[in-house]
């Protein structure tokens, strides 16, 4: 029946684990930053930045797009010749 609502009480021991105010020391972090992230700039990062054009800032992603626009052009092209060839 959730029809009415009515107010409760958190447990204080589920308060103490829900609302620890304090992260991890700053040493700790940047050592599993380091962890996680690496110490160089990585092939997948460099592929992600070139397929969104950020690699060339603005530039580049107007570039991506006039692209993208172009090989959509392409593949309806070779699409209409393969149909008027097959259909002749």
């Amino acid at each position: 029946d959730f029809i009415s609502w009515k107010k409760t009480t958190i447990p204080k021991e589920i308060q103490q684990i829900t609302t620890h105010k304090y992260g991890p020391d700053s040493h700790i972090l940047k050592h599993y930053q380091k962890i996680y992230l690496g110490d160089s700039f990585s092939v997948e990062r460099f592929i992600l930045d070139l397929h969104s054009g950020r690699i060339l800032t603005k530039l580049g992603v107007y570039f991506m797009d006039i692209v993208a626009f172009f090989m959509i052009i392409l593949t309806l092209s070779g699409s209409y010749i393969w149909v008027k060839r097959t259909f002749r």
